[in-house]
């Protein structure tokens, strides 16, 4: 491979020309490589945003079809009860109007007053013992709590009378029993063989517009290939009187995302001794810099170009030289692989002509 600029040799995938520091064309395979990449990476997004914008066509449809149903049963609804009204009005227009108000009977109470005025105190107590299991205390002011009246009578209900959720089977979202459970007729419900061990819950999430709580767990799962720890996200809508409906399951992983590798630090390069090994003896270095790197991304290595001067009794020369550095995984690191590459003389001049001494 040779520069286009001076016709020099340069090193297959060199950036630039060392000689003569003109800039070299990428080789037009990568580039068609990349560009093939990119023009796939384009494709796969026109699919996706296709198959998302027929899901929602689908959706829609979907919604117009429920509606139109909704509206043909109440429209159904609406006719019966009309019907019903009619025939009513059809019985009252035939009692004769000659009965009078002496024709019209008294209805006897079916439950004596005395008692009726207790049902609502009745009331009042249930709705109170209710919810003093649902919501505590919590949401009563501090003079109510202080009380030793309600203080006495809190303590009595609590004590003698068994909470009414616990016999509906009402049980906390996370409850290893009922997650476990679940989780198990999930796993197997395809006839697939599967044994859920220990469970740890890491979070719960609540949706109040979908009216459901999203637990996220890890649990240990036997199976025909071994025990391994898997991470679900279970889904239950609460039932209207105590309980929960397991809605779905769907397992999910935390993957890290894989680190960038960057080139060698310019500081790190110019510290490197190795930049002035194997210079001829008396030659002393200065003004030192990094002019350019090509980072191989696939191997993990980075080539540096560094001009620097050089001077002795006798001349002055510009130039630069070539470091490699490698990338340690292990470590995070960049480290020189080697010897730097041989001094590539830019100008040369004797000291006399630089007006130096």
């Amino acid at each position: 491979m040779k520069c286009s600029n001076c016709g020099a040799k340069v090193k297959k995938n060199s950036s630039f020309c060392v000689k003569c520091g003109a800039k070299i064309d990428p080789d037009p395979k990568i580039e068609a490589k990349k560009q093939k990449k990119e023009d796939n990476k384009q494709k796969k997004a026109e699919k996706k945003t296709a198959n998302a914008e027929k899901k929602k066509v689908k959706k829609e449809a979907a919604q117009e079809k429920k509606q139109a149903a909704q509206e043909k049963k109440q429209a159904k609804k609406q006719n019966k009860q009309e019907q019903k009204d009619d025939k009513k009005k059809g019985q009252a227009d035939a009692v004769p109007e000659a009965e009078g108000e002496s024709g019209k009977k008294k209805r006897k109470l079916p439950v004596p007053p005395k008692i009726l005025l207790l049902i609502p105190i009745v009331l009042v107590l249930v709705v109170g013992i209710l919810s003093l299991f649902l919501f505590g205390d919590k949401f009563l002011p501090n003079p109510i709590k202080n009380n030793k009246i309600f203080v006495t009578v809190s303590t009595i209900v609590k004590e003698k009378v068994p909470n009414p959720l616990e016999k509906l089977g009402k049980k906390d979202i996370t409850d290893e029993t009922m997650l476990m459970e679940n989780l198990s007729a999930f796993l197997t419900a395809d006839g697939t063989s599967a044994t859920v061990g220990a469970i740890t819950v890491d979070h719960t999430e609540e949706d109040a517009e979908a009216k459901t709580t999203t637990v996220y767990l890890d649990a240990e799962v036997t199976n025909d290939t071994g025990t391994d720890t898997h991470s679900y996200s279970m889904v239950f809508s609460s039932k209207l009187i105590g309980g929960w409906n397991f809605e779905s399951a769907t397992e999910y992983n935390i993957k890290e995302e894989p680190e960038t590798i960057v080139g060698v630090e310019n500081a790190l390069v110019l510290n490197d001794p190795i930049i002035y090994e194997g210079l001829e003896d008396g030659m002393v270095a200065s003004n030192e810099e990094v002019i350019g790197h090509y980072t191989d991304m696939t191997n993990g290595t980075d080539t540096v170009a560094v001009y620097m001067e050089l001077k002795n009794n006798v001349v002055f020369m510009t130039g630069s030289r070539e470091i490699v550095f490698q990338y340690d995984e292990a470590t995070k690191t960049w480290s020189s692989s080697g010897p730097a590459g041989k001094f590539s003389a830019w100008t040369v001049l004797p000291v006399e002509m630089t007006g130096e001494n």
